[in-house]
């Protein structure tokens, strides 16, 4: 019998396949038997892998993550009808280039949400509205938004496990301590360059009583310093929660001097509705712009603590520690100016009544009655609540009165 080499008599180069591959992926289409589209795109964190089903974009991943394993664990949870159909994906990859670029700052993308189920689908999808370009949130925020205020480990979780990062920003959440939340992108090299490029063009950066920097429009009485929390020559990219520990609260004003918000080699300009924010926010005045209020902090810090007269490097040590480890304190020791944490929402009190901040409108919000009895679980660093227990002037918006 003759043998025939068929690759020998009928050769195929690679443009033969691409373009039978391409007629494949139309027919697929055209006759409803695609359920899983993908294909992969360049980015300055390397190759993703985006997939999408007929209802929206249903998974990102990054190069670490496996592609080939990603794709098995589509078409074990979605499809074994998935094939690689770069055009029914071009509208995504666009504009994953365009954020890249800076030049996009919010996705225009339906998403298929079914690989995240319950709690995890609530907490990306507030993710995905409430945590705006260049803005962080840390997971007790996000646990907040999702109606369940303790479970700060599974919001946690979700956020390392999201399946469509970059478009759903688990790069804009931070822990507590002000690092960065893990997430799938944490492990390539360069993943805190991808998080630059996540930037804000808000002129301000307010900031909430639990220290978040938040995605509001609002400025506030007071401006505040972490350091250089942007990156970029000029860039609105904020790239972390704070740079060491001096955390400090500053006038608007000061001898004429103007800095431009964003400047390169600068510090990023905060702002807070009032200094109780402030406060409970982990800062403290500065001790060149606001030297009376800073000498009256450190003498009743030294008057409450005791020891030598304290350093501003003393004093920011301690509050670094404390503003990671908040603690309960009764309801009747509590001084105005102090903010708690209520079913509500963060509270300052203020005489015999507790103003629920708002944190969308950047304000007080209705009056509530204040407890007599029990302990409340306290935000504002207990140095500073014993630093106006001794009767610290504090400065409280007057909505919150």
């Amino acid at each position: 019998m003759t043998t025939i080499d068929l690759a020998a008599a009928y050769p195929v180069d690679d443009d033969d396949l691409t373009r039978l591959h391409a007629r494949l992926a139309a027919a697929a289409e055209d006759d409803d038997l695609l359920d899983v589209a993908y294909r992969t795109v360049d980015s300055p964190v390397g190759s993703l892998l985006i997939a999408a089903t007929p209802v929206g974009l249903v998974r990102v991943a990054f190069s670490n993550e496996g592609h080939d394993a990603v794709l098995q664990n589509l078409s074990d949870r979605i499809s074994s009808r998935l094939l690689h159909a770069p055009a029914r994906l071009d509208a995504v990859a666009q504009q994953l280039d365009e954020y890249f670029s800076g030049s996009r700052h919010a996705f225009d993308i339906p998403l298929d949400w079914q690989l995240s189920k319950g709690f995890r689908r609530v907490v990306l999808g507030h993710l995905a509205v409430d945590i705006g370009y260049g803005t962080t949130a840390s997971y007790g925020t996000l646990a907040r938004l999702s109606a369940s205020p303790k479970a700060v480990r599974a919001v946690g979780t979700t956020c390392a496990t999201n399946p469509i990062p970059v478009v759903v920003p688990c790069h804009r959440v931070v822990r507590s301590d002000a690092r960065w939340a893990a997430t799938a992108a944490d492990r390539p090299p360069n993943a805190r360059c991808w998080t630059s490029k996540a930037s804000n063009d808000a002129r301000t950066q307010p900031v909430s009583p639990r220290g978040d920097i938040i995605a509001v429009t609002g400025r506030g009485a007071w401006l505040g310093n972490r350091g250089r929390l942007h990156k970029g020559r000029g860039a609105r990219d904020i790239v972390r929660n704070s740079r060491g520990k001096a955390w400090i609260t500053c006038v608007l004003e000061f001898r004429g001097r103007h800095s431009e918000q964003w400047a390169p080699n600068h510090y990023t300009q905060l702002f807070f509705l009032d200094e109780a924010v402030a406060f409970a926010a982990g800062h403290r005045p500065c001790a060149e712009c606001r030297r009376g209020d800073y000498n009256a902090y450190r003498r009743l810090w030294h008057e409450t603590h005791g020891g030598a007269m304290p350093y501003a490097k003393d004093m920011d040590n301690v509050l670094h520690r404390e503003r990671a480890a908040p603690d309960r304190m009764p309801w009747t020791a509590l001084p105005d100016g102090v903010f708690v944490d209520t079913d509500d929402g963060p509270a300052v009190v203020v005489g015999g009544h507790l103003a629920v901040f708002d944190e969308d409108a950047y304000t007080y919000r209705r009056p509530t009655a204040r407890p007599v009895e029990g302990s409340a679980s306290v935000l504002t660093p207990l140095s500073t609540v014993a630093v106006l227990s001794a009767r610290y002037p504090v400065q409280i918006d007057q909505a919150a009165r």
